[in-house]
């Protein structure tokens, strides 16, 4: 018999008649001074299975009491909720007994006034915070940054500490509940000086900005010139035409490309990777270091690469007129964007020319040829027309082809943000879009038997479908599919809907789930292929440089020792989707921190914008330059109650109601860099995006007409004065 489930079972029989509690002394007489049964006993109390109810040693069986454990999450404004199972728990700020965010407590599920009792604070996650150095009389302090941890007091010994200073500190002793010495881990730098703010964003989400000493040891075997040596076995590719194609400010090339026309009339398509595996050997310290952060971070202006600049804007960089090894997908690619055949080489190019895509816009679409780049119009041309019949190919195969956009930063000298720039996507971003993408399917076909990692995108959620097409009835609308897959109809639908289709765009992405790594292969819906990889960016994912691992072990023959890799590339799957979320995550706090910079200087300025989403709380809108902001409702004069299932804000008082798509003239009247915050005024109504149907009008009049209505701006119940 196992003698642990057994004293589990008697330990739980001692409270079976109900609630009484009992002291440690008598818990373990009970067990008869029992070895096992003392440990497990302990290990009860441990896990809270077995509770210190009053902190006065007497204990009972927590599923013998009301009270529950959890996990708290504090809220900006001081209140909270428990999180404890699939259940939530309201918790306002003076129940809370200074439990911060992230805490795992104790608490009275019974609820009094809609909220419950914390007991006590069981054990506090958190050990290192962001924040700000301050000094009170002759002592210094770290004001936590995030405002869900202000009820801390951390204070620093000595005095060798710079008021204004952004730092990362340890919770290093705990004199009493919030009251802690703390000791500074990374000074980080002042708090007005350049680029502070952003590495700031990257600590909160976890980013590494440096590389530890054993990662820049490494580096002093990594060379900064191709030897002939590395050459032997590899297809030469230097003395054709080869070429990158990249942003103006782009410092790690990782792609370039080659294209010849064959006898056959048939294209010679060469899409050239930096072999970086052959510097960074697989669990190397170097490799480590990368998996470890996934990607690499594009944060406005500032890049937190995944590899040291030696090798990402160096050895590994396909830069102009250099030898560099390289991994080259070659395909044979017919009149109809077919791949007929393909090879993957080791190989060594020299790029001829960097290119940015302004400049090979302006040649293929304003026939104006920038200074040293002669030699080059006919290849662009016939690179276009490639581009053109792989792009139809893959609308034949029900690929969605989003209008993207996005926002652009551009900064001044001192790092400030001077403009933002919306950047479509244009022939020349277009071409090496399609070459990637058939590059990156032919790698994933061609490794179809082998261990793998494929990059896979799954359909449309039918819930959010459902409430994006009942959202799109509500605004008039109409859309009537014909076949099987509305997500793909709907893509093409949107198109032919003028100024409404970047915001319905928008919104119809949100239905769909988000494209992953795994190493099971089911697709990619969003591109409508069977087959797909990232092979292309070594540079800037570890999941491309896991592919030229896996390519060179399998087909290329080029093992350095023998990987047992099923073993590793699930993990390895799933930390790289976790950490391309979180880059993701960050990013896009450091474009609301910058654009709200941005717009600290321009309050009371005018800007035209279209409304987005709204709930009874506030009206969020897209200005024309992709920079978004709220209207808070209480600001406005009419009283308004929001219809959800018509995505409607109507005005009781016979003012303007409010739909979404609505073009408005909005006064900029706050922005708050700290809080990441951008608020309006509505000045006037520009258009209004659509007509009230019959259904509208008449719930329009029944609110307009009734006794009673929501008072949304004070957020009570009030009695209608009839006219």
């Amino acid at each position: 018999m196992d003698m642990g489930i057994d004293f589990s079972k008697k330990i739980r029989k001692f409270w079976k008649k109900g609630s009484k509690s009992f002291s440690y002394l008598e818990l373990v007489d009970k067990l008869n001074g029992n070895p096992d049964g003392i440990r497990l006993l302990d290990k009860m109390i441990q896990d809270y299975e077995i509770l210190d109810v009053d902190g006065n040693g007497n204990y009972k069986l927590i599923s013998k009491t009301s009270y529950k454990i959890g996990k708290y999450v504090a809220f900006k404004n001081g209140d909270g909720k428990i999180v404890s199972g699939d259940s939530e728990y309201a918790v306002f700020s003076e129940r809370n007994m200074h439990a911060i965010n992230g805490d795992i407590v104790l608490f009275d599920s019974v609820s009094h006034n809609k909220g419950v009792n914390i007991i006590k604070v069981l054990d506090r996650k958190v050990n290192v915070l962001l924040g700000e150095v301050k000094k009170y009389g002759d002592s210094f302090f770290v004001i936590p940054d995030d405002s869900r941890y202000r009820s801390l007091t951390i204070s620093l010994d000595g005095t060798s500490h710079i008021e204004g200073e952004k730092v990362q500190v340890l919770l290093a002793t705990r004199l009493n509940d919030n009251f802690y010495i703390g000791e500074i881990k990374k000074r980080i730098g002042y708090k007005d000086d350049p680029g502070v703010d952003i590495l700031m964003e990257a600590y909160r989400y976890g980013i590494r900005d440096e590389f530890g000493s054993d990662v820049t040891s490494s580096l002093e075997l990594v060379p900064y010139e191709v030897s002939d040596s590395d050459k032997i076995g590899r297809m030469d590719y230097s003395k054709k035409m080869v070429f990158t194609i990249d942003g103006k400010h782009t410092k790690d090339r990782d792609d370039a490309i080659s294209l010849e026309v064959l006898p056959s009339g048939n294209f010679w398509l060469g899409v050239h990777i930096a072999d970086v595996s052959h510097y960074v050997k697989y669990d190397s310290a170097i490799d480590k270091e990368a998996r470890l952060r996934g990607t690499s971070s594009y944060l406005a202006n500032t890049v937190i690469p995944m590899l040291p600049h030696k090798l990402s804007n160096g050895i590994c960089s396909l830069n102009e007129n250099v030898d560099r090894l390289t991994i080259s997908c070659m395909m044979e690619i017919d009149l109809n964007g077919n791949v007929v055949r393909s090879d993957i080489v080791p190989s060594y190019i020299k790029s001829s020319k960097e290119m940015n895509y302004d400049d090979v816009n302006s040649i293929l679409e304003q026939g104006v040829v920038p200074s040293g780049y002669e030699n080059y119009v006919d290849i662009l041309r016939l690179m276009e027309k490639v581009s053109q019949l792989l792009r139809k190919k893959r609308e034949m195969n029900d690929s969605i082809d989003f209008n993207s956009s996005e926002l652009e930063v551009v900064c001044d000298d001192s790092g400030k943000i001077s403009e933002f720039i919306v950047k479509s996507q244009r022939t020349a971003e277009k071409i090496i879009e399609d070459f990637m993408i058939v590059a990156n399917s032919t790698v994933a076909k061609s490794m179809s038997n082998y261990p793998f990692i494929y990059r896979i995108h799954d359909s449309y959620r039918e819930d959010k479908m459902t409430d994006f097409l009942n959202m799109l009835d509500a605004i008039g609308i109409k859309f009537n599919p014909m076949g099987d897959d509305i997500g793909k109809e709907l893509a093409v639908f949107l198109k032919g809907n003028g100024t409404l289709g970047h915001f319905l765009e928008t919104l119809l992405i949100r239905t769909f789930s988000k494209a992953v790594y795994d190493t099971k292969n089911i697709g990619h819906y969003g591109l409508g292929l069977e087959d797909y990889c990232h092979f292309t960016s070594p540079i800037r994912r570890y999941p491309d440089l896991m592919v030229h691992n896996l390519i060179k072990d399998f087909k290329l023959n080029m093992r350095d020792g023998d990987i047992d890799w099923s073993n590793v590339l699930t993990a390895i799957a799933n930390h790289s989707s976790k950490m391309e979320r979180n880059a993701a995550e960050c990013e896009r706090s450091v474009m609301l921190m910058k654009c709200a910079e941005y717009m600290e200087g321009h309050i009371g300025e005018v800007f035209n914008g279209t409304i987005i989403s709204m709930n009874d709380k506030s009206i969020f809108v897209e200005l024309d330059n992709m920079i978004s902001g709220s209207v808070s409702i209480d600001t406005m004069t009419d009283s308004y109650y929001y219809d959800k299932e018509q995505f409607v804000l109507f005005s009781h008082d016979g003012g303007d109601n409010y739909y979404l798509g609505d073009r408005l003239e909005l006064l900029l009247v706050g922005a708050n860099k700290n809080k990441k915050l951008i608020r309006f005024a509505i000045k006037s109504k520009i258009y209004e995006n659509r007509y009230l149907t019959s259904d509208v009008k008449k719930k329009v009049y029944s609110a307009k007409d009734s006794n009673m209505y929501y008072n949304v701006n004070k957020g009570v119940n009030k009695k209608r004065t009839k006219r």
